[in-house]
């Protein structure tokens, strides 16, 4: 974070570095925010600047989009190989969606990995329902 805590702050940095570690094993929030920090990586209001994922070494996600939540968008990047992190109302927290069981139809057959919550993986459910994604798409994928 530009000059907050990641343990208050970072679970979209988090997120993003779950993601990256499928390229580069070992990364972690503190590395990619020191890269971020380092590479403009920050807007004036701390806010990530996802294109900055693009150029960080080693990784092949590229920021591909915005959009708000759906099932069918999910499932779709995810079958392409594509990185999906999920949003809750506001921007207020942030997951990396891992997979998803059976046809993907339900909420409940995706799982997703949340770093506020001691680090655990679990799965959707009508009382937790993210409203934004960020796509990161993977060239060759």
């Amino acid at each position: 974070m530009g000059d907050g805590k990641i343990e208050t702050y970072g679970c979209l940095l988090s997120s993003l570095a779950i993601m990256l570690s499928r390229d580069i094993p070992g990364i972690d929030p503190s590395a990619l925010n020191r890269y971020l920090r380092q590479n403009s990586g920050y807007t004036r209001g701390n806010l990530i600047v996802f294109a900055r994922i693009d150029s960080y070494p080693a990784s092949s996600f590229r920021f591909h989009s915005r959009e708000d939540f759906s099932l069918g968008a999910i499932k779709s990047y995810l079958d392409r190989g594509w990185g999906v992190i999920a949003g809750f109302a506001g921007g207020s927290h942030w997951v990396y969606v891992l997979g998803y069981t059976g046809g993907g139809e339900a909420l409940s057959d995706y799982a997703y990995h949340d770093p506020g919550y001691n680090g655990r993986d679990q799965v959707f459910s009508p009382a937790q329902v993210p409203v934004t994604l960020r796509i990161f798409s993977r060239p060759g994928a």
